[in-house]
């Protein structure tokens, strides 16, 4: 994880990928395969304080260090959405605290590929809507995947994934695609009947 945090191999979800089940990690393990995970959830402020309190926890050992918080992918990926990696995250929750002289000086790691062409850091790819596919495209691109021609919501990088998807799919793709019932029309009101006046 770690190193393919240091090397820009890292694709994070914005929104939740599987509904309440979290965001999406797609990097680049050390063999050079796409790998992916989930993480929850967790704003900025939840993440850096879990970490200020690896920081205080133990004055003397550093329990904060970048390869234990690597460990958890709930703690690493929320920090690296907000802070870009861990040591600037450490540097962010306690500044006070002297890095350098902790963990060492920063080593400049040599950025690999990236995980498809053209992308730069920023860049907002799209993932192929197959949930084990972990085909990607830069989202601006047109025609590369194909939307799903019943919805036009989901869009796919072949037909395997495609066919592959639909058990799942199925369920939002005919929700999208029926249109709701028109409500039957109200019945035609009646004036009501005028009050007899008597003298």
């Amino acid at each position: 994880r770690l190193q393919s945090v240091a090397t820009a191999s890292v694709v994070l979800s914005l929104s939740e990928a599987l509904p309440c089940r979290g965001h999406l990690a797609i990097f680049r393990g050390s063999n050079g395969i796409l790998m992916s995970e989930t993480f929850k959830d967790y704003g900025r402020g939840e993440a850096e304080v879990a970490l200020a309190s690896l920081v205080a926890s133990q004055p003397g050992r550093v329990v904060a260090h970048p390869l234990f918080v690597a460990q958890d992918p709930n703690l690493l990926w929320p920090l690296i959405l907000s802070h870009g990696c861990i040591r600037a995250a450490l540097e962010y929750v306690a500044p006070h605290v002297d890095w350098d002289a902790r963990l060492g000086n920063v080593v400049p790691v040599k950025a690999c590929a990236p995980l498809i062409d053209g992308a730069t850091s920023g860049t907002i790819l799209r993932r192929c809507g197959a949930d084990v596919c972990l085909n990607l495209e830069m989202e601006e691109s047109k025609g590369k995947f194909s939307l799903c021609s019943r919805c036009r919501r989901r869009r796919y990088c072949s037909v395997a994934c495609q066919r592959s998807d639909w058990f799942l799919h199925k369920a939002e793709c005919s929700k999208v695609a029926t249109p709701p019932k028109p409500a039957p029309p109200l019945p035609e009101a009646t004036p009501p009947p005028k009050p007899v006046l008597s003298p």
